[in-house]
């Protein structure tokens, strides 16, 4: 590669490709199994998936490819990511993927759903009952003395 004679820099061509308005971006969304603010272990993450959405959607057509795109969604959620070492979830304020990923709203987070008001309480499992001894002859144990 040779610079051009009038000084300057190697000769380029204008790169010709996709415009900021049709450039897809790629989000890794992570469903929580109930309303908690902070992350503990993997075991609090229900489901995991990578979306591509549009980056031009408005917030009512990004919570719409939410729903049709990342499975077992709840019914109302907030939108948030993980913060520092303390690992604290911080609710988004922007709602749409031209707002979340220019101004790195996200960081190295995945975008977290967390679950609005109280998840349903775990099954109750009955008491288990022991087994009480059939009545009947007693088994003796012949005591041996020293």
């Amino acid at each position: 590669m040779f610079r051009r004679e009038e000084g300057g820099g190697p000769d380029r061509r204008r790169r010709t490709g996709r415009t900021v308005a049709r450039r897809p971006v790629t989000v890794k969304v992570s469903v929580l199994k109930q309303d908690k603010d902070t992350y503990s272990s993997p075991m609090d993450i229900a489901v995991t998936c990578t979306i591509v959405v549009p980056y031009n959607l408005d917030p009512a057509q990004f919570l719409q490819a939410l729903r049709e795109k990342v499975p077992n969604l709840p019914p109302q959620f907030d939108l948030c990511r993980l913060v520092g070492h303390h690992r604290t979830f911080v609710a988004l304020t922007s709602l749409c993927p031209s707002e979340i990923r220019p101004g790195n709203a996200l960081g190295r987070s995945n975008l977290y759903i967390r679950p609005k008001g109280a998840a349903p309480p775990p099954p109750q499992s009955e008491p288990v009952s022991h087994p009480q001894p059939l009545p009947g002859p007693s088994r003796v144990v012949p005591q041996v003395e020293v």
